[in-house]
C-alpha cells in the first residue's frame, strides 16, 4: 500500500486494532512522525498514539472486545499499563466488578503510581490546607507565599519569600531550628 491507501484506510476503519496497525505500519514504512500521520489522517496525535497502545494488548482481553464484554474505553485505559500481567489481573478485577471507566482509571493510575489503599486516604480538605499555610506563614514571615498542592502520588510544599538578603536568612534561620538542622550544618 502505498500512503494515500493507508491514510485512507486509517480514516475508514472503524476497528480499533486493524487502526493501529495501520497507524504503526505508516510510521513504520514512511518514517512518519504521528504530528505528521496527525495531519494527514485528521485524527489528534494523541488517539494515533492510543490506537498502536492498543496492540500491546493480550490476547485474552481482545476476545473480550470482541466478544462486546469489555468496551474499547476500558480498552484505551487498560493500555496504560506498562505489563501483560498487570493488564489481565485488571481485566479480571473488570469483570468481576463490573467497574465503570471513571473506576478503571483510578485502578491504573493506582497501579502504576504504586499507590494502594492504606488507611487513611482522603485529601486534606481545602480549609486544612489554608490553615497549615497560614501556620507557616506565621512561623517564618509574614511575606511568605506558601502554597500546597496535594495529589493522590505527592504532595508539593513551595515557600517563596521575595526579600533581600536579611529577610531572607531570618527565614532561612527559623527554618533551621524548626527543622533542627544546626549539627547536619557543621
Amino acid at each position: 500500500m502505498n500512503l494515500d491507501e493507508i491514510v485512507s484506510a486509517i480514516k475508514k476503519t472503524k476497528d480499533p486494532f486493524t487502526k493501529g496497525k495501520l497507524i504503526k505500519q505508516a510510521l513504520k514504512d514512511f518514517s512518519l512522525t504521528y504530528q505528521k500521520l496527525s495531519k494527514l489522517t485528521s485524527i489528534q496525535s494523541s488517539y494515533l498514539a492510543h490506537y498502536v497502545r492498543l496492540l500491546k494488548l493480550p490476547d485474552l482481553i481482545i476476545d473480550g472486545y470482541y466478544s462486546q464484554i469489555i468496551s474499547i474505553t476500558h480498552l484505551l485505559i487498560l493500555s496504560r499499563l506498562k505489563t501483560q500481567d498487570d493488564m489481565i489481573k485488571l481485566y479480571e478485577e473488570i469483570l468481576k466488578n463490573n467497574y465503570t471507566a471513571l473506576q478503571t482509571e483510578e485502578r491504573v493510575r493506582n497501579i502504576l503510581h504504586n499507590v494502594y489503599e492504606q488507611g487513611y486516604s482522603k485529601y486534606y480538605s481545602q480549609d486544612k490546607i489554608k490553615e497549615l499555610e497560614q501556620i507557616i506563614k506565621s512561623k517564618l514571615n509574614p511575606n511568605l507565599k506558601v502554597k500546597i498542592i496535594q495529589s493522590r502520588v505527592r504532595t508539593k510544599v513551595v515557600l517563596e519569600l521575595k526579600a533581600n538578603l536579611l529577610e531572607s536568612n531570618l527565614m532561612l534561620k527559623k527554618l533551621t531550628t524548626i527543622f533542627n538542622l544546626k549539627k547536619e550544618q557543621q
